[in-house]
């Protein structure tokens, strides 16, 4: 990641409204570790945590935004926000140890569709480093 302000909502959450009450602790880690988190309810997204979903599990998505070499191969390791990559992977953990603590496994429910809507289009961007001849 580049997170940009940890204090700012500059981390998206996706999944907050999968499960009961995972929001207000997603909030209450959040203000503790002091990091600001822009929340969103929906399961469903084009990433790997959709099938969990998909099989009416709890599933949080972490995102720190999309920059101009997202996806590109000038996205370099030189580029990445190690602090604030740190501030977010002790986040995650915090998180993770709460939700391990609770009392009563997280009940699911469901937070929009279970599958991407019809008419979107997905694209793809494929770097082919090898010579033509």
């Amino acid at each position: 990641g580049r997170l940009r302000d940890e204090e700012k909502q500059s981390l998206t959450i996706g999944g907050t409204g999968t499960a009961i009450g995972l929001k207000d602790l997603v909030a209450e880690v959040a203000e503790k570790d002091k990091i600001g988190v822009k929340m969103s309810p929906e399961g469903y997204g084009p990433s790997d945590h959709a099938n969990f979903y998909t099989h009416d599990i709890p599933v949080l998505f972490f995102f720190t935004g999309v920059h101009d070499d997202y996806h590109t191969p000038a996205d370099d390791a030189d580029k990445i926000n190690y602090p604030g990559e740190k501030k977010v992977a002790d986040y995650a953990a915090d998180l993770i140890e709460t939700v391990a603590n609770e009392e009563k496994a997280m009940t699911f429910q469901e937070a929009g569709p279970k599958e991407q809507p019809k008419g979107r289009r997905r694209f793809k961007v494929i770097y082919e480093s090898a010579q033509r001849i």
